[in-house]
């Protein structure tokens, strides 16, 4: 069993571009606001290891990290799921979203994507913890060990990581949250 690891080395931003730390977006103008007093819905732009960080120092609930794309079919379907799931466990289970349409543009930066994201994390409902990584999709990828989206680290009470679920390690339909997480976090929450 391994954590997440944090990466200690961050991509570095090319000479002509600023680095970016963590900031949350403001709503794009004309976005829909949220309806009276519900909960905000938002995204934070981060760099994966800011973002990672802040993951790992909550412990005490399994935590449920969806590593999705506003591109990627799947991960779309499947984010509705997420969000039944925090639903069901508020007790239990904490959900964490990180997107990561940014792909290292300097011609688009991560704030650019927030409008879309946002759309759609209300559209969701989506009311715990989002981010939109400022680290480009790739390296985003390679630090998480996963060859492609959607995927879900599953960490445990101790803020350990104790699955990663990708289509490498799920069933024929790729992976499903009623197929492959629920039954697996179901089986750790006995």
């Amino acid at each position: 069993i391994s954590t997440i690891s944090v990466p200690t080395n961050e991509v570095s931003a090319p000479a002509d571009e600023p680095a970016v730390s963590g900031t949350t977006a403001k709503p794009a103008e004309g976005a829909v606001e949220n309806q009276e007093n519900g909960p905000k819905i938002a995204v934070e732009v981060k760099t994966l290891a800011d973002a990672l960080k802040e993951i790992a120092a909550e412990k005490g609930k399994w935590t449920v990290v969806d590593v999705w794309s506003t591109s990627c079919i799947p991960c779309m379907r499947e984010f509705p799921h997420l969000v039944e799931l925090a639903k069901k466990y508020p007790d239990k289970v904490r959900c964490v979203s990180i997107n990561v349409d940014y792909v290292g543009l300097k011609s688009k930066t991560p704030e650019s994507y927030v409008p879309a994201v946002e759309e759609f994390l209300k559209k969701q409902k989506a009311e715990f913890k989002n981010y939109l990584s400022a680290t480009p999709d790739s390296d985003v990828f390679t630090e998480l060990e996963i060859e492609s989206i959607p995927a879900i680290v599953v960490l445990g009470p101790d803020g350990e990581k104790k699955k990663t679920f990708t289509d490498d390690n799920s069933g024929d339909d790729g992976i499903t949250y009623e197929g492959d997480v629920i039954p697996w976090l179901e089986s750790q929450l006995k």
